[in-house]
C-alpha cells in the first residue's frame, strides 16, 4: 500500500492505527477513527478517537469531515453503491475498564 502523506499539524498527534479506504474512482480516501496519545500522569495513555479525514491524491491534501459519533479503532468501511460509506464496529477505550471494548454500532459517511 502506498503511504500517505502527512495529516495535518493538528493530526498529527494521531498515531497511523486507521483503516484508509479508497472510495471513489478520483482516488479520494476516507480515514477515520484511530488512537492519540495523551500524555496523562503518572503514565501516558493512548485512546480512541472519532477523527475522520478525506485525502485526495490530486492535490496531495486532507481535508476534515468532522468527527465520527463514535470514537473507535479496528472498525470495517464499506463503500455502498450509492457513494456512502458504512462504517461498522470496531473497538473503543472504556476508561473505568482500562481497556478497548468492542462496540456494536455503524454509521454512515456520505461525501
Amino acid at each position: 500500500m502506498d503511504q500517505l502523506p502527512s495529516a495535518p499539524r493538528a493530526q498529527r498527534a494521531v498515531k497511523i492505527a486507521r483503516v484508509p479506504v479508497r472510495c471513489w474512482s478520483t482516488g479520494r480516501v476516507l480515514v477515520a477513527g484511530g488512537v492519540t496519545y495523551v500524555n496523562a500522569q503518572p503514565y501516558p495513555i493512548e485512546e480512541t478517537n472519532g477523527l475522520a479525514a478525506l485525502f485526495d491524491p490530486s492535490t496531495l491534501t486532507w481535508t476534515s469531515t468532522g468527527n465520527m459519533n463514535k470514537s473507535r479503532i479496528g472498525e470495517t468501511m464499506t463503500v455502498l453503491s450509492n457513494g456512502q460509506v458504512l462504517i461498522a464496529g470496531g473497538q473503543e477505550f472504556d476508561k473505568k475498564l482500562g481497556h478497548l471494548v468492542e462496540i456494536a454500532s455503524a454509521e454512515l459517511y456520505t461525501p
